[in-house]
């Protein structure tokens, strides 16, 4: 608001053009902001019923099922490749590079390894 006061404060006092350039920058910078909340918002509720087939472990024996329908403690097949999960894993074997950079903010990927093996850990 102060923005705003002032540009009317300079337009008063015959600085017409700067704060008209002022007013025009300021108001598509709140313009620009909006659109990426809305887009943000839009991308997070996409992200939140993204469903993928899983290969579980139920009932002893291998199943692909929806990832809406994984629970707490399942244990999981995980393909190679380019694959996006939806939900939370520790490995129980093997390891993976994943890139978590939707989460954490970081540019790079990460290597995770089974429980027992991360060296600074213990669990």
């Amino acid at each position: 608001i102060y923005i705003y006061l002032c540009c009317v404060l300079w337009f008063i006092h015959s600085y017409s053009v700067f704060s008209t350039i002022i007013l025009i920058s300021s108001l598509g910078g709140a313009i620009w902001d909006v659109y990426n909340q809305r887009r943000n918002r839009y991308h997070i509720k996409h992200m939140a019923s993204y469903v993928v087939p899983i290969k579980a472990l139920r009932n002893r024996r291998w199943k692909v099922i929806a990832s809406d329908n994984l629970l707490p403690g399942d244990v999981v097949e995980l393909q190679g490749g380019d694959w996006k999960a939806p939900c939370d894993f520790v490995m129980i074997t093997g390891s993976a590079v994943v890139d978590e950079s939707s989460l954490t903010g970081e540019s790079l990927p990460v290597v995770k390894q089974k429980l027992g093996e991360h060296p600074h850990k213990h669990y």
